[in-house]
């Protein structure tokens, strides 16, 4: 079994405030610190995974890489789902007429969440899900993350040809949740309900998303 905290971005769901890079990338944050402090006891907080969708996923890549080093800060994998290289890239793909003004992009755009480049330094193993129908987001942008992931056996891709940006679960469900039970089980996750008892010293791995 495992735990899942969930939580809306500021500017986002029941959430106050406007979102922005640096205000995500302080959420981010806060929320892995309430896992690690306020939750120690009910969860263990060396067995975290990350999650994230779309946007989600470049403010879980970017943690990820940032956590990654001798102890990895308890960070022992990386889901990302539909996530863009950056925000750059998505722009010009979405609105043609931004081509022309490229090379002033990095100038222009407040928010750059440069996936891209934030998953090199992931160190951990990282499972990509990509939906081939998705309209918002290319799959060559899944492609190419997959391609600057840093080699781990355990780092694989997932493509799911009938599902879109949001209805992949929906779409394709046993092959998205067997993606996920395969993953767990190579990092030495339980994948099967377990009574909190049988668990050694009574925690749960958790997951954040």
């Amino acid at each position: 079994g495992m735990n899942v905290v969930a939580f809306d971005y500021r500017g986002y769901g029941r959430s106050t405030g406007k979102p922005n890079e640096a205000g995500l990338r302080l959420d981010a944050e806060a929320v892995v610190n309430f896992v690690r402090t306020r939750l120690q006891g009910e969860v263990d907080v060396t067995k975290l995974l990350l999650f994230g969708r779309s946007l989600g996923g470049s403010v879980a890549t970017w943690y990820a890489g940032k956590s990654t080093g001798a102890s990895g800060g308890g960070i022992k994998g990386l889901i990302i789902e539909n996530t863009f290289m950056s925000i750059g890239d998505l722009a010009v793909k979405l609105f043609a007429l931004l081509k022309v003004f490229r090379p002033l992009l990095p100038l222009l755009l407040k928010s750059k969440w440069e996936a891209k480049e934030h998953i090199r330094g992931v160190q951990v193993p990282v499972m990509l899900l990509s939906a081939q129908l998705d309209a918002l987001v290319p799959p060559a942008h899944m492609n190419t993350l997959f391609e600057n992931a840093p080699d781990n056996a355990l780092t694989r891709i997932h493509r799911f040809f009938m599902g879109g940006h949001n209805d992949t679960p929906l779409r394709q469900p046993d092959k998205y949740y067997a993606a996920f039970k395969t993953f767990l089980a190579d990092l030495g996750y339980p994948t099967t309900p377990m009574l909190k008892s049988s668990v050694a010293g009574g925690k749960l791995p958790s997951s954040g998303g």
